[in-house]
């Protein structure tokens, strides 16, 4: 037995029945109270090696990756419905995003489900077990393996449909009259949302007991787990290139979400997205390259943290001020002078943490540069002039890198510029968002060029 849970362990089996515990509860619009994004995540960590044995599996996981961004677009149609649209089309666009994500989970999720219980269906095949096919398994009957794709692909179209009908209520709004409202089925919006509600969350509870059931049910099945561990151990494993790969690809997603997350985007003065959140996202990106590269732990570690508190503080402090005063105040009343001095001084230590902490991830990928790219794996017996070339393509990465890092100081200056000149110049904060849109887009490209030649050097395996 305790083979088995070391080998369900290490396949990860039971981040995929974790998954499924914030799948379960019904959304309210686009409204979603166990965040499904949290889920996706899970279930990509889940299905990661087993996409590594079975290529209808490895189709699933991509899928679900799609979801991560899909469902995390429901929270900037959140900011957009109650932050920047017009009080007066609130309803109107709550239906159509609720709609429109309703559609993409359907054309995302049916087909990504189809293919993760085809996948395990196929491994049934190929490895002996207990758990894939059962007695139920006959031509006369459907296999659990089988029944839990159709359940699940039939609770995916049933919580998106009932997440909209509530919402069609607003196309009985034809105007604003009294008339009009008295006749409106927006009325009951409360009682019809509670009875869409409810169905959901019978069933999502029915559907949810059923999948860890059925996942937990694999990974007590021993036969099924020694044949999956045993060939990962001889087909996976030896793959050095496939784990550099998917660090990377991990690094690189994780520091585009930091980067759009560092950036201020405000509502009333107040900056609706935390940069505290871009010093966790960096910090995984991090961590990631320092599995194949050697990085000195103190540096990023601390760098991370130092830039997580300052960042907290000075978000903190910034919302207190807002809270109570305008920049108008700060000519006039002393105290509001003050206060604005120190959500600056927080802000310029937290920009100076930020800029030393993109110098740190310079230099780590500068490092997986030269460690992850050049020659191709397999044939590192080549001439003086291939040398020399790939020498000139590290070169010229460098020098990519270093323009990056400007492009990083910049936005770093100007967010200390918006801080000292906004109370003057409202176009400060525009400037802002150019540069942090300048510093996006050059570590995207050059994130993507060392990206093309990780998988250049390991394109043999």
């Amino acid at each position: 037995m305790s083979n088995t849970v070391a080998n369900a362990k290490a396949l990860r089996l039971g981040w995929i029945a974790l998954s499924f515990i914030f799948f379960w509860n019904p959304n309210v619009g686009v409204f979603d109270f166990l965040p499904d994004f949290v889920g996706y995540l899970c279930l990509c960590i889940g299905l990661s090696k087993l996409a590594d044995l079975n290529e209808s599996i490895e189709n699933a996981l991509s899928l679900f990756r799609k979801m991560i961004l899909i469902d995390l677009g429901k929270l900037l149609a959140i900011l957009w419905i109650f932050g920047l649209g017009a009080p007066s089309e609130r309803n109107a666009s709550l239906l159509l995003f609720t709609f429109a994500f309703a559609v993409g989970e359907c054309i995302v999720l049916i087909p990504a489900y189809g293919k993760l219980f085809y996948g395990m269906t196929q491994l049934g095949y190929f490895f002996p077990n207990e758990s894939i096919f059962s007695e139920e398994g006959s031509q006369k009957r459907k296999s659990k393996t089988d029944k839990a794709g159709r359940f699940t692909r039939f609770f995916v179209i049933f919580k998106a449909t009932l997440s909209v009908l509530p919402e069609l209520a607003e196309l009985t709004n034809g105007d604003y009259s009294e008339l009009a409202t008295a006749n409106s089925l927006y009325r009951y919006i409360g009682i019809m949302r509670l009875m869409a509600f409810l169905p959901v969350l019978v069933v999502g509870i029915v559907w949810c007991v059923r999948m860890v059931s059925y996942f937990r049910r694999i990974g007590k099945d021993a036969p099924l787990l020694e044949g999956l561990q045993e060939k990962y151990r001889t087909s996976v494993l030896p793959k050095k290139g496939l784990f550099v790969r998917r660090s990377f690809n991990l690094a690189f997603m994780l520091l585009m979400v930091g980067l759009i997350l560092s950036a201020d985007f405000r509502l009333e003065n107040r900056n609706m997205l935390p940069d505290f959140l871009c010093s966790v996202a960096l910090f995984f990106a991090l961590y990631f390259l320092s599995r194949h590269i050697e990085i000195p732990k103190a540096h990023w570690i601390g760098l991370c943290s130092l830039h997580f508190v300052l960042s907290a503080i000075g978000y903190v402090t910034e919302w207190r001020f807002f809270g109570e005063y305008y920049y108008s105040a700060i000519l006039r009343n002393d105290e509001a002078r003050n206060a604005y001095i120190l959500v600056v001084g927080f802000n310029f230590l937290k920009t100076l943490a930020f800029v030393a902490l993109m110098w740190v991830l310079v230099r780590a990928l500068h490092a997986t540069v030269l460690n992850h790219t050049g020659y191709v794996a397999g044939r590192e017996n080549f001439g003086e002039q291939e040398k020399k070339m790939i020498e000139d393509l590290h070169r010229e990465e460098w020098r990519s890198l270093l323009y990056t890092f400007i492009a990083s100081v910049l936005y770093g200056i100007s967010d200390i510029c918006f801080d000292l000149f906004a109370p003057e110049y409202g176009f400060m904060g525009l400037i802002n968002l150019i540069f942090a849109a300048i510093c996006v887009i050059a570590f995207f490209r050059t994130m993507s060029g060392i990206q093309n030649g990780i998988q250049t050097k390991y394109m043999l395996e």
